[in-house]
């Protein structure tokens, strides 16, 4: 992590993490924080992945809806936030804690409905912020939802001088840069779209939604196959029939077989985009 970066929270803050939430929105965090999940369309049995998860205080705020039918894996670096999170939700077993940096690779395959991350993306470089995206767009399905709540794009200079100072003060100096970030640049970079806005606290937060498109996946999986035929024409035109090396020959089956699954991937994903009107491969 960046030296420039204050978002790892632990020892006194982490245990008093709430206490200081609550104080610094005089009182209003939980109406605040249930107001913004409310606007994510978090439906009955779906599956949820929260980078940074903290306590669980959103965790928990997400299960009224999810119902017992819904699960949620909640990922952080900090270990006395997970204590916290694992007793407060220990009543529910379709919720699950993973230790782990959310900027590094993650277990994760096209097994979420919707990914949140919450006052967390703006504390991590720029090419940190690639990589957490890059795992929330991995994890996702296709349409799945990135929710991201974090601080809106605003002219911090052009702010009143208490807050300018409170902010450069209490922040730290990721968080300014972070004011004038193309996020939504840097989203469809990674194959997002269709944004979503909900703004808060006056306009200086905000809930940005980034779908995960399935047209961007299906021309993905259509490059991949191209390559997959490329290496195994070149591997089978390097020998003649009968004599390819043992260790080409167990490469060529392997590519071979990795072909037959996307193939067989590509004509179940063109019945389901037919089906739901969204068009083919």
């Amino acid at each position: 992590m960046s030296q420039r970066s204050h978002i790892e929270v632990g020892g006194w803050a982490a245990r008093h993490y709430d206490l200081m939430m609550d104080l610094l929105l005089v009182g209003r965090y939980q109406a605040f924080i249930e107001r913004a999940i409310g606007r994510m369309d978090i439906r009955r049995g779906d599956a949820v992945l929260d980078l940074g998860s903290g306590t669980g205080r959103n965790i928990c705020v997400m299960l009224k809806v999810l119902g017992p039918t819904g699960r949620i894996v909640g990922v952080d670096i900090s270990q006395e936030m997970l204590k916290q999170a694992q007793q407060r939700c220990r009543a529910y077993p379709q919720v699950t804690f993973l230790n782990r940096r959310i900027e590094e690779p993650l277990p994760f395959h096209e097994e979420f409905d919707k990914a949140f991350i919450s006052f967390t993306l703006h504390g991590f470089e720029d090419e940190d912020k690639e990589r957490v995206i890059a795992n929330a767009h991995r994890a996702l399905k296709p349409g799945g939802m990135f929710w991201i709540l974090d601080y809106n794009e605003f002219d911090l200079d052009r702010q009143w001088f208490p807050f300018r100072w409170a902010f450069r003060r209490f922040e730290c100096e990721l968080a300014s840069e972070f004011l004038s970030l193309d996020l939504k640049r840097m989203l469809a970079g990674h194959g997002f779209g269709n944004f979503v806005t909900h703004p808060f606290l006056r306009g200086y937060v905000r809930l940005l939604g980034a779908e995960k498109l399935k047209e961007v996946l299906m021309s993905a999986k259509a490059d991949r196959i191209k390559e997959l035929e490329k290496q195994i024409e070149d591997l089978k035109s390097r020998w003649p029939a009968h004599s390819v090396p043992p260790t080409m020959l167990q490469q060529l089956e392997e590519l071979e077989e990795e072909l037959e699954r996307e193939l067989r991937k590509a004509e179940e994903d063109k019945t389901n985009a037919q089906a739901d009107g969204s068009g083919g491969l």
